[in-house]
């Protein structure tokens, strides 16, 4: 295990709960650790990242869980390739999907990718 490095944080464009003015860019800027990665969602809520948008009582319906977000089906996918991708590089040492770490790594604009290193 080698745990060599970098913070990840995953941010919402559209977080009611957590908004990006007062929570997710002061957070930024202060990372500072060689190697952090950001990932903004900027169509998704503070829901969008959990479960809660299935539930059958409504929960979030302003803030992650209605039609005008990015969709849970759509966004669980890229969470979960760029959480692996980041714990493969620095927990295990493999590089195999580093380069959905990268600045503009792509998604559609459905994520933007931010790294300490080189902004």
């Amino acid at each position: 295990v080698q745990g060599d490095g970098g913070d990840p944080i995953v941010t919402a464009g559209r977080d009611a709960t957590l908004p990006n003015p007062a929570e997710g860019d002061p957070l930024w800027a202060g990372v500072t650790q060689p190697d952090s990665v950001r990932v903004d969602f900027p169509n998704a809520g503070h829901y969008t990242f959990s479960d809660a948008c299935t539930l059958p009582v409504p929960v979030g319906e302003d803030d992650g869980c209605n039609d005008t977000f990015l969709p849970v089906a759509e966004a669980h996918p890229i969470i979960n390739a760029l959480s692996l991708a980041f714990l493969r590089l620095h927990v295990l040492g493999d590089a195999q999907d580093a380069e959905l770490l990268a600045p503009d790594s792509g998604f559609g604009g459905d994520a933007v990718v931010r790294s300490v290193v080189g902004e």
